[in-house]
């Protein structure tokens, strides 16, 4: 009885240190996603045409593009962000609230830029442009998602700010600004034989409105914190009023018999003994006849001669170690009856690197390289699983029979000071043209599987 009371008190002297623990409140804040999140609204795509229709010409009697005319726009990602140009403050070291108010004494302008450049700005009746690139486009783009953007917005000499209140004791704080949509992508102009160019960085960001952001605050730390009331935490006096019930009982010296106890009859004993021979015959069953059913239907599809049929694939070259420096490309081969291509929705391909040997949780340095108006977005490395991810975007058509060569991945090495590190690549088409149901040859591709020399032979798909 007494090791019993002895045990009990430890565990409630540890629960209630924890409860008090739990009163200091922490701040962590991380303000760089490194992994953008998937929005199934993008990329948006817009082709500027300066025709009605398509020119043939020498070097392509298919273009998908007239040179010197068209340009497309591209955007992967878009961002409402708060620009703050000023701040108003006052602290209230009386006992009553006091308002917080300004009239400004300068004026602040934002407008519209293109490619990043504040000197590349546009306005509502022209535009900005960079290489041949326009820059009305984010504008008309902006506006289709539904934004009330501007070509321009100011806070004038003499216009206020405030009133707010500021109650007693405290420090109010007015940031005024604008509120901005940024949208990155990319732009490609047209190639002499038709067909679309490398994409290069674009970058549009329109102003939406004038803003303020006030906040008031007591101590100094709450003018940091991002949501002070998150800030704060009450120590839980009984999280578990059976539990604490029992520990009374017990040092007090009460009899066990009254301490609550799980009734015998109501557990469950489960164990694998539970499970009978006719069970686990039945399970096989089922194992082996669903893979009968996904052989089989495998096979079918292998058979078959789409129209539209696009199978990812990876080349290397024959000295390439696992674990060193070199590259590997991916290509896609059209193994379908028709030529692949259309301007909506975006051909995409997922390739993830995943960690084959070595230490787990290590990034590796690759580098990468677009080839026939491909983009390729890195869309970061995730630690848990230990894959860094790849997003590959294509812009030009296939051929039927034809390969394309989209992108390369140029290894570091892979020696660290924990082990040298192996990599594998792994390919799914994410985006595909209606019509196009192959999904038996492009879903998880491993290079593994499928890695070739730069002679066609086949060799093992670590890196």
């Amino acid at each position: 009885m007494r090791a019993i009371r002895s045990a009990v008190a430890a565990l409630a002297a540890i629960a209630i240190a924890g409860s008090a623990a739990t009163a200091t409140a922490q701040t962590f804040e991380e303000s760089y996603p490194e992994t953008p999140a998937t929005n199934s609204d993008l990329p948006i795509i817009h082709t500027y045409r300066g025709s009605d229709h398509l020119k043939a010409n020498i070097l392509n009697p298919r273009p998908v593009c007239n040179s010197t005319e068209d340009y497309r726009t591209v955007v992967y990602k878009v961002k409402d962000n708060f620009l703050p140009v000023g701040t108003i403050s006052t602290t209230n070291l009386s006992d009553n609230t006091i308002p917080l108010k300004q009239d400004l004494s300068r004026t602040q302008t934002i407008e519209a830029s293109v490619n990043g450049s504040k000197t590349e700005t546009l306005t509502l009746g022209g535009s900005g442009s960079k290489d041949g690139m326009q820059g009305n486009i984010g504008y008309s783009i902006a506006k289709s998602l539904g934004w009330d953007v501007s070509g321009s917005l100011s806070w004038s000499v003499g216009q206020s700010i405030g009133p707010y209140d500021v109650p007693a004791g405290n420090t109010g704080e007015a940031t005024y600004g604008f509120r901005t949509v940024t949208m990155t992508g990319t732009q490609q102009r047209c190639r002499p034989n038709g067909t679309w160019a490398t994409p290069t960085a674009w970058v549009a960001n329109m102003p939406v409105k004038n803003e303020v952001r006030v906040k008031n605050y007591s101590t100094p730390a709450g003018s940091w914190a991002p949501n002070k009331g998150a800030q704060v935490t009450t120590p839980v006096e009984n999280p578990n009023p059976a539990y604490n019930e029992d520990v009374e009982k017990i040092e007090t010296g009460a009899n066990l018999d009254d301490v609550t106890k799980v009734d015998d009859e109501a557990a469950a004993n489960v164990t694998n003994d539970d499970i009978t021979d006719e069970g686990t015959a039945v399970i096989d069953e089922v194992e082996e006849t669903n893979t009968d059913e996904i052989t089989e239907v495998i096979d079918d599809q292998e058979g078959v001669v789409r129209d539209l049929d696009l199978q990812p694939y990876f080349t290397t070259s024959t000295w390439k170690a696992s674990g060193f420096a070199g590259s590997v490309a991916l290509r896609v081969k059209n193994v379908g009856d028709k030529r692949y291509w259309g301007e909506f929705p975006a051909v995409t391909f997922r390739v993830e690197v995943e960690t084959f040997a070595g230490p787990e949780g290590v990034d590796r340095l690759i580098t990468t390289t677009k080839y026939n108006g491909t983009h390729v977005r890195d869309l970061g490395y995730d630690f848990d699983r230990g894959v860094r991810t790849f997003e590959v975007t294509m812009s030009n058509p296939v051929n039927s029979g034809d390969d394309m060569l989209l992108a390369a991945f140029s290894f570091g090495d892979g020696k660290t000071k924990e082990g040298r590190l192996h990599n594998t690549m792994k390919v799914t088409q994410t985006g595909r043209l209606a019509g196009d149901t192959s999904a038996y040859n492009d879903q998880e591709v491993s290079s593994l599987d499928a890695t070739v020399s730069d002679f066609g032979r086949q060799v093992r798909g670590t890196f």
